[in-house]
C-alpha cells in the first residue's frame, strides 16, 4: 500500500503533504542541470585557457542555481494539511488556506488535458476534485492559476497533468486523511 502522507514539523506545527505536484518534469530538469554541471567541471579540469574557465564557472553557477530551484519545486506540494487548515498550492506566492471543516471530500474526475501548445483535441486526463461545503459561500470562488486548477461553485478541480499520478486509491487515501483531520480538527476539539 502507498504511504498515506509525508509528515514533518515546522515550528511546533505538524505539516502533512497530502498530494504532490507532478514531479517527473522536475526530475528531468534536475538530470539536465547535473549534466551541465559535469560539463562545467570537465571544462574546468581539461581546458586551461582563461575564457574557457570563465565559461566553465558560468556553467557551474547556472547549474547550481537551476538545481536549487528544481529541488524547491520538487518539495512543493499541491495539497498539505496543518493545524486544521488545508493548504492548496494553486497559485504563485503562498498557499490558499481553507478551514478543514468546510472540506467535504475528494473525488476523481476526468477532463481534457491542459497541454501547452496542443493544437488538436487533447487527450483526457484525471483530475482531483475537492468538494467544499455549500454553507461556506465565501469559498465558492477563489483565484487560482488557470493552468493548475479551476475553482467554481464550491468545487476545486486540480488538473491531473500537474499532480502526482491520480487514481481511485489516491482519492481514497485523501478521503481517509480528511476523515482523520476532521477527527483531530482544532474546531472539533473546541465543541
Amino acid at each position: 500500500m502507498q504511504e498515506s502522507s509525508t509528515t514533518y514539523r515546522i515550528a511546533n506545527m505538524q505539516h502533512q503533504v497530502w498530494l504532490y505536484g507532478n514531479r517527473r518534469p522536475y526530475w528531468v530538469a534536475l538530470v539536465v542541470s547535473e549534466m551541465v554541471c559535469v560539463a562545467g567541471v570537465l571544462m574546468l579540469v581539461f581546458l586551461h585557457t582563461f575564457p574557457m574557465q570563465c565559461i566553465a564557472i558560468g556553467l557551474l553557477a547556472l547549474s547550481g542555481l537551476a538545481s536549487a530551484l528544481t529541488v524547491i519545486k520538487l518539495a512543493k506540494p499541491r495539497l498539505a494539511y496543518c493545524d486544521g487548515v488545508l493548504r492548496l498550492y494553486l497559485r504563485k506566492g503562498g498557499p490558499i488556506e481553507i478551514p478543514i471543516e468546510i472540506v467535504e471530500g475528494f473525488l476523481i474526475g476526468q477532463s481534457p488535458a491542459h497541454l501547452p501548445g496542443a493544437e488538436s483535441t487533447p487527450p483526457d486526463a484525471r483530475n482531483v476534485v475537492i468538494r467544499l461545503a455549500e454553507r461556506a459561500t465565501e469559498w465558492e470562488r477563489c483565484e487560482v492559476d488557470a493552468n493548475l486548477a479551476k475553482w467554481c461553485g464550491g468545487y476545486v478541480t486540480i488538473y491531473g497533468m500537474w499532480c502526482e499520478p491520480l487514481s481511485i486509491a489516491t482519492a481514497n487515501r485523501l478521503n481517509e486523511l480528511l476523515h482523520l483531520a476532521h477527527q483531530s480538527s482544532p474546531a472539533k476539539s473546541q465543541e
